[in-house]
């Protein structure tokens, strides 16, 4: 009886697992002559940290969940779907990031997948000033 119940909670167990999968990509970009930057990734989940030099280095931590194997995940990795579009403005000194916001509904085997993006930006010390505007608004 004892097997029989450990074998009941096992399948349990097991059937509530969730396919997934996970990448990590990284975006390096020069921040010469920038005082200021702002991030609109629209992730509740963005870690600022300082660094020394002059680029700025973005990290991304992408976990898809509902998708059992890593191959559409490299798929849209290479294809641009997590590249951040830069844009530089001189006269105030600022560089903006923005995520992609046009990117299609992932679907696998008729499943909508659900996306998550972990970002960790590692931020020249040269940069004074950081805005961030998250999923659930803006963020200083």
């Amino acid at each position: 009886m004892k097997n029989l119940l450990l074998l009941l909670t096992l399948v349990a167990c097991s059937a509530s697992l969730q396919a997934q999968a996970t990448a990590s990509t990284n975006q390096t970009i020069t921040t010469q002559g920038v005082d200021q930057l702002e991030l609109n990734l629209f992730s509740p989940d963005v870690e600022i940290r300082e660094t020394k030099g002059s680029r700025l280095i973005v990290e991304s931590h992408i976990t898809i969940e509902g998708l059992s194997n890593s191959a559409l995940l490299d798929y849209v990795i290479k294809a641009g779907r997590y590249d951040l579009e830069t844009k530089s403005d001189a006269s105030t000194q600022t560089l903006t990031l923005t995520r992609k916001t046009d990117v299609r509904v992932l679907m696998s085997k008729g499943q909508e997948c659900t996306e998550r993006v972990r970002y960790i930006v590692l931020v020249p010390s040269a940069i004074k000033n950081v805005k961030t505007n998250t999923a659930q608004g803006p963020v200083e």
